[in-house]
């Protein structure tokens, strides 16, 4: 939401506008949602710096690999096989398939 209304409104190159949004994803903002519902819980914090850090780490290796290796077409092609991937796990917990 806020992403479209920068380069809608505020005339932002909408790649600015979606390199906004993966910094302010590094911020964990949703931990003060948590607090305020009183969902947060002490024994949750490594998991919430163990995910600023990896998504830190993915905003840096998705940069590279923006400009070093995927083609929009490429990775055009891996977002199909990525959300065909998914659907089908999605089907198979629907299902009741278990790992074991």
């Amino acid at each position: 939401m806020a992403r479209r209304w920068l380069y809608r409104y505020l005339g932002t190159p909408k790649d600015e506008a979606r390199g906004v949004g993966a910094v302010m994803g590094m911020f964990q903002l949703r931990i003060f949602a948590y607090v305020a519902l009183g969902a947060f819980r002490r024994e949750d914090v490594p998991l919430h710096c163990v995910a600023a850090v990896l998504h830190v780490l993915g905003t840096a290796l998705g940069s590279v690999m923006a400009g070093a290796w995927f083609s929009q077409a490429r990775f055009m092609q891996f977002m199909l096989v990525l959300m065909v991937v998914s659907c089908a796990l999605l089907f198979a917990a629907a299902a009741g398939v278990t790992a074991s």
